[in-house]
């Protein structure tokens, strides 16, 4: 099993490598050939395409090492890792780094680190009252819908989002005051790449009957 594949963040591993239909992969996708893998201006490194010159983050290398050291870490271990927090800010993945690569050996053994050290990352509290806010707005379109799904994605966008990657869901909030329900569940699905997507009905919120 792969040290890697976070049951809150597994469904973004799957955005990272190159479609059949791309021959090229762009900045952190997966390449297998060389260079050739990558669109002109990118270097395939470790697996990862990369912008020439470019050193690659060092978290995963600091993270890796510690797990091998403890004889725990996968042979893919550095390119699982950068595929799974490739869209993570500076903070989380310096964070994450922090807790993997000062992990004790026991701890290494006996406890899946990545799920361990990802829960370790601070959940900010006003992102924590956004995300409740809008799965609670979710339900008001149907009762049937994986909501626990939505959550996780939420509180993982949460966790390791940077500013830009956050405001984003302000685009949901709309969605939501809108009230098409259709529309909000598209939202979710683009924002939050959920895999399987949410489907919310075609119910309108807070509709009013005419006079």
């Amino acid at each position: 099993m792969k040290r890697f594949f976070l049951f809150a963040i597994v469904g973004v591993l799957a955005a990272c490598t190159a479609g059949e239909q791309v021959k090229q992969g762009d900045v952190n996708e997966f390449c297998q050939l060389g260079d050739s893998d990558c669109r002109p201006g990118l270097v395939c490194e470790e697996g990862v395409c990369q912008l020439a010159g470019e050193q690659p983050s060092n978290d995963c290398d600091a993270v890796c090492a510690r797990l091998d050291e403890c004889g725990a870490a996968e042979s893919s271990c550095v390119v699982d890792c950068r595929a799974t927090t490739r869209d993570w800010s500076i903070e989380a993945k310096e964070l994450f780094g922090e807790c993997a690569a000062n992990i004790t050996c026991e701890e290494a053994q006996t406890s899946f680190v990545p799920q361990l050290c990802y829960e370790r990352i601070p959940l900010d509290p006003d992102r924590r009252t956004q995300c409740d806010f809008l799965v609670g707005g979710a339900r008001e379109c149907t009762d049937s819908a994986d909501f626990e799904a939505l959550q996780t994605a939420c509180y993982r966008l949460a966790r390791t989002g940077d500013e830009a990657a956050w405001s984003r869901l302000e685009r949901c909030e709309s969605a939501l005051q809108v009230g098409i329900c259709s529309g909000i569940a598209t939202c979710f699905n683009e924002e939050l790449s959920l895999d399987p997507e949410i489907d919310l009905g075609n119910a309108t919120l807070n509709s009013e009957d005419p006079a």
